[in-house]
């Protein structure tokens, strides 16, 4: 279809499609403004709101059964708890200067992951030479 001169234009006089109805500067599918952001004045309103409030008998059952689904949950003993407290004691702790010299010393020359079979050595003791000074 060819424009004439002088033809007026379809959308002449019509309203741009922002103004037709979303006005607020959101395009659709995209993320929230305050998405993954904290809300500090907004929590304690929240709080306050549901403090009291009673969940009705579906509610309550529906809890029930996504429980009964998780699980039941029981006390740690005594020695479970020490273990917990090892554990994570020890993920921040660092290696002994002995322990860093055995580690050291399993991956020296042929347990090395990159050895080439001592071939930078032969290459030190050639480049050494007299012979190959006076070659270059």
């Amino acid at each position: 279809m060819l424009f004439k001169k002088g033809s007026i234009p379809w959308n002449k006089g019509k309203p741009f499609p922002q103004m037709l109805g979303n006005t607020n500067g959101f395009k659709k599918g995209e993320p929230g403004f305050w998405l993954g952001k904290k809300r500090p004045d907004i929590g304690p309103k929240i709080i306050a709101a549901n403090t009291g409030r009673k969940a009705s008998e579906e509610t309550r059952l529906k809890m029930r059964i996504a429980q009964a689904k998780r699980g039941p949950r029981r006390k740690l003993t005594l020695e479970e708890c020490l273990a917990m407290s090892i554990r994570q004691k020890s993920y921040h702790r660092h290696a002994s200067i002995e322990t860093r010299r055995k580690q050291s010393i399993a991956h020296l020359r042929e347990k090395a992951p990159n050895w080439k079979g001592g071939i930078t050595i032969l290459r030190r003791k050639i480049r050494a030479l007299l012979e190959y000074r006076l070659w270059r």
